[in-house]
């Protein structure tokens, strides 16, 4: 059974995101903090009251970071399909002898969470969001004069994995090089000692 993907284009919107989210409220605090605080130092006036609030802004902004999900800044349109054979975006599709200078990113799936300890949460200045929307992934090439750079959305781990399994076999099938591959996967060394032995391997199997 060849391995494909299937997934959600994801494209980012070209305008500010004005959204309230735990970042804005982190930094907004910070920057209220700081006025306040300057104008209490250099002008001697009372901003007691303009200092505490400052520091409720940034305190529910560190505790809302901490369980924030990433709000997609961009809308869903159309599907990517991606096999051994072509690349498919909505109706338009690429075989592998038109791809050209073809590198992708696998980062996040859906929910996945972004740090690994509670105290990165707080960190300055930039807060949460504490899981991922998922649209961080991408594929990028050229083909027939185009450039194309593609967002995509990867629904759950399983479907991570999918993509990973997929975009071994498109190295085993000399459609992609070993160092997009790894690159692209963000390979540990072991694994990519184990990818080069398995194409070996396999090359092995087709000359008997």
């Amino acid at each position: 059974m060849k391995s494909e993907l299937h997934a959600s284009i994801f494209i980012p919107s070209n305008t500010i995101d004005w959204k309230p989210n735990s970042s804005k409220m982190l930094f907004g605090g910070i920057v209220l903090l700081i006025a306040f605080g300057g104008a209490h130092y250099f002008l001697d006036i009372n901003t007691l009251l303009g200092i505490i609030i400052a520091f409720v802004l940034w305190l529910i902004g560190a505790i809302w970071g901490l369980s924030e999900r990433q709000i997609p800044n961009g809308d869903f349109k159309g599907q990517l399909f991606i096999s051994e054979d072509s690349i498919k975006i909505n109706q338009k599709t690429y075989t592998w002898t038109e791809v050209n200078n073809f590198s992708f990113k696998l980062l996040h799936f859906l929910g996945q969470e972004l740090h690994s300890s509670t105290i990165e949460y707080f960190r300055f200045p930039t807060g949460g969001p504490a899981y991922s929307a998922g649209i961080d992934n991408y594929i990028y090439f050229t083909s027939r004069n185009e450039t194309i750079k593609v967002f995509f959305r990867i629904e759950s781990p399983k479907h991570k994995i999918d993509f990973s399994t997929l975009i071994k076999e498109l190295y085993l099938k000399d459609r992609i090089s070993l160092e997009k591959a790894y690159n692209g996967l963000n390979l540990p060394y072991e694994e990519i000692q184990k990818l080069k032995k398995l194409k070996v391997e396999v090359k092995r199997q087709i000359s008997n």
